[in-house]
């Protein structure tokens, strides 16, 4: 008897890229918004405030960690959207509070 590999099916890898695709239509929508979205936007925030490069990688990097677990489910790429997720939230409050 031949055993079925171990293999996400094609419902579960259609699951993952829609979410994926469902937090950059979040962050899409609330871009528009700005100044007056949530801090859910994270590191978004310091781009839209600084218009700089730093801003621009620290967002880059912080969203690659976040949908890491996405591309390559596995315990360290769960780890390390664990960590990026406070990471990303702390700099929304950031952005928001360079609003005042």
């Amino acid at each position: 008897m031949t055993e079925k590999p171990n293999v996400p099916s094609w419902g579960y890898r259609a699951l993952r890229v829609g979410s994926v695709i469902a937090m950059c239509l979040y962050l899409t929508s609330g871009w528009n918004r700005l100044p007056n979205a949530s801090i859910l936007l994270g590191p978004l925030w310091l781009v839209y405030e600084f218009h700089d490069l730093t801003s621009c990688a620290i967002a880059l990097i912080l969203f690659a960690a976040l949908i890491s677990p996405v591309l390559k489910p596995c315990v360290l790429t769960g780890g390390l959207a664990a960590v990026a997720f406070p990471l990303w939230l702390v700099a929304g409050v950031l952005g928001e509070g360079t609003e005042c």
